[in-house]
């Protein structure tokens, strides 16, 4: 949790630095507020599903199960595996578009 805890807070903090190099300066207060609104929909977003993996797999006695925490870490796995693909797939075409240019 340290760990994740860090690379968290690493992320949030780098993320204003690389939305100011890619975005005009006139825009810049609004690309960073932007930023912040699309993460915490998205961590509600990812919170109530994670709960509703979580509640669909319990126990009888409506604890969480151990197969309730593996999907939704599955899931989450899935999910940074597929971000990291359009990352990829995009710094390939961007890389093909300025050898093109």
């Amino acid at each position: 949790m340290l760990l994740f805890g860090w690379g968290m807070g690493a992320a949030y903090a780098a993320m204003p630095a690389l939305i100011a190099r890619s975005v005009a300066t006139e825009e810049l207060g609004s690309s960073v507020s932007f930023n912040q609104v699309l993460r915490t929909i998205g961590s509600s977003f990812g919170t109530a599903v994670a709960a509703a993996i979580i509640a669909a797999n319990s126990t009888s006695d409506l604890h969480a199960s151990g197969a309730g925490i593996t999907k939704t870490f599955a899931l989450g796995a899935l999910l940074c595996l597929a971000v990291c693909v359009a990352l990829l797939i995009n710094t390939i075409r961007g890389g093909l578009r300025r050898t093109k240019g």
